[in-house]
């Protein structure tokens, strides 16, 4: 097994762990002992909802409901899936907190018309 950084990704060690094992249901095993081995992996919400959907689609293969390939080409739509619900939560994220930021607002007033100038920044 390989040892990786704590900035790797799930899809990096999934890469690692497809090329050390042929077989589906090892190459999850081998995904799901190294994500314990990365502190900031282990505790994410979005990999542990990937390695879990690995593992559902490992006993599928055991149970000969699914084929290998099949099973590879739901886990990477899986993630695929995962990523894009991951990053429209964050932009919503985003969103929400630039509403809630502080604006700040600059006036001054202009004599020559009699109105006050706002500026917001």
């Amino acid at each position: 097994m390989v040892a990786l950084s704590a900035c790797t990704t799930a899809r990096e060690l999934q890469s690692v762990c497809a090329a050390e094992n042929e077989r589906f249901v090892d190459e999850i095993s081998c995904l799901s002992q190294m994500i314990e081995q990365e502190p900031q992996l282990k505790n994410d919400s979005f990999v542990s909802e990937y390695i879990l959907s690995g593992k559902v689609l490992a006993r599928k293969v055991q149970a000969g409901k699914i084929k290998e390939d099949e099973a590879r080409l739901q886990l990477a739509r899986n993630y695929n899936r995962m990523r894009i619900e991951q990053q429209r939560l964050n932009t919503l994220s985003a969103i929400e907190l630039d509403a809630l930021s502080p604006r700040y607002h600059d006036c001054d007033f202009d004599p020559h018309t009699g109105h006050a100038r706002c500026y917001e920044w």
